[in-house]
């Protein structure tokens, strides 16, 4: 649902008011810093002054930058001053936006069953999507689930045949040190005899 306001600059203002919200409660690290925010609020510093804009387009300009408030601009409508939507937002996703995350395959297809599953129970599309391959095998968890349940099925056979395959080797491996290490205490006794004799 878009919000309409009549009067511009209060639908500003109390965008600004939510994005601050959001980014403040972006915590990262043991030190509570809010990089977020601190970029956000610098960014429109910078735009207000280089660009020569009022403080509310320096908002919207520098929102657009954030990739955490592209829901939050979608849910507003900004066309007065310009701006239409985010380019990281994926089309036909409701406003989901790709993080471009390099992920294995079989990360990919866990990550996709999960969101299939959340969507199936609450019928709302992920905020955020790890990659486009993860978000290709979302869409076909959604519309043909027998396939996509065969397709993870096949690749935890696979990687499950190679948990084996390693545990094997370790474990042949743990085995081969252990006689080795017998072999030397052995050679390590009968030097020790024949020096003494």
């Amino acid at each position: 649902m878009t919000r309409i306001d009549n009067s511009r600059g209060s639908s500003v203002d109390k965008f600004e008011r939510e994005a601050k919200t959001i980014l403040w409660r972006r915590i990262r690290g043991t030190d509570k810093a809010r990089p977020d925010y601190d970029r956000w609020k610098t960014r429109i510093a910078e735009i207000s002054v280089q660009e020569g804009i009022s403080r509310r387009e320096a908002v919207l300009q520098a929102s657009q930058e954030e990739t955490c408030l592209a829901p939050l601009m979608n849910e507003y409508d900004f066309e007065s001053y310009g701006v239409i939507g985010t380019p990281q937002i994926m089309e036909g996703g409701g406003g989901t936006i790709c993080r471009n995350e390099e992920l294995s395959y079989r990360e990919n297809l866990r990550w996709a069953l999960d969101a299939a599953g959340e969507f199936q129970r609450t019928k709302n599309y992920p905020v955020e999507c790890p990659n486009n391959s993860a978000w290709y095998l979302l869409t076909q968890a959604i519309e043909d689930a027998k396939d996509f349940l065969a397709k993870l099925g096949q690749v935890e056979v696979k990687a499950s045949e190679r948990d084996i395959l390693v545990e094997d080797t370790q474990r042949h491996g743990k085995q081969s040190i252990k006689d080795l290490d017998d072999q030397l205490a052995t050679l390590n006794e009968l030097t020790e005899e024949e020096e003494e004799a």
